[in-house]
């Protein structure tokens, strides 16, 4: 992981007004190079392409493709896979190396909302239409990779119920704020990294910067034919030391086209 300057994050103290210092986090592998590779073929056959992957189970995938309004992205909705429930999927010429620096994802000025299907509890949980405040992130003083933001408070998250029993929203100490991160990963490619989690968890271990199950992020850049920044696809893969019922796993896509 790395850690963003103070530019944009507190050093010491409570939850204040700025995202903790904290070493950002994400899921195991996804910064070092790619460690496998499948080969397979692929037909398309009006508005749907169809891929045969050559591996030793049998895993065929179909999606609709369908073009943006403006024609410089195509968006792909999964309608059939031999071993996935859920996908998102973009595509567009531009090259996989291109991607825009995190001042050009501030600066975004279209809205982003999320959809994401997540396992849950032993079962598929899905919402859509998420707002990311993505202008709200602060841009760091001193690096440009690398934007935080201190949600003051949420409604539904770091209540008591949710882990925090000292000192989470419902309590007398009332802290309901999350710390958010968003990362990039590597120059040459589109690799970035959402890391998230409750202020108030961090205050029940007696920690500054917290070591738990947090929501690690992988993601992706979605970029257009022009080189445009239109969002990200990415997944979940925060896993549980003690209970695979605890494990927090999601695919996701939080773009302007969906």
């Amino acid at each position: 992981g790395t850690t963003p300057d103070s530019g944009c994050t507190t050093k010491a103290g409570g939850s204040g007004s700025r995202p903790r210092t904290c070493e950002v986090l994400t899921a195991g592998g996804f910064t070092g190079a790619p460690d496998e590779n499948r080969t397979g073929t692929y037909t398309v056959s009006g508005n749907v392409v169809t891929i045969r992957w050559k591996i030793a189970q049998t895993w065929t995938e179909q999606w609709y493709v369908r073009p943006s309004p403006d024609g410089t992205l195509a968006r792909l909705d999964l309608k059939h896979s031999t071993l996935a429930t859920h996908g998102y999927g973009y595509g567009s010429n531009a090259a996989l190396s291109t991607r825009r620096a995190m001042s050009s994802v501030k600066a975004f000025s279209g809205t982003l909302r999320q959809d994401l299907a997540s396992w849950a509890g032993g079962k598929i949980v899905t919402s859509s239409g998420q707002r990311f405040a993505h202008s709200s992130f602060r841009a760091c003083a001193t690096t440009t990779w690398c934007l935080t933001y201190l949600q003051p408070s949420s409604t539904g998250a770091c209540q008591k119920s949710g882990g925090c029993p000292k000192y989470g929203g419902g309590t007398k100490a009332n802290v309901s704020s999350i710390q958010y991160y968003l990362t990039k990963i590597s120059n040459s490619d589109r690799r970035d990294t959402l890391w998230h989690w409750c202020t108030c968890l961090a205050m029940e271990r007696g920690e500054f910067c917290y070591t738990g199950n947090s929501h690690v992020k992988p993601l992706m850049q979605i970029i257009d034919d022009k080189g445009g920044f239109r969002g990200w696809v990415g997944v979940e893969a925060s896993f549980s030391p003690g209970s695979r019922a605890a494990d927090m796993m999601a695919v996701f896509r939080i773009t302007d086209f969906r």
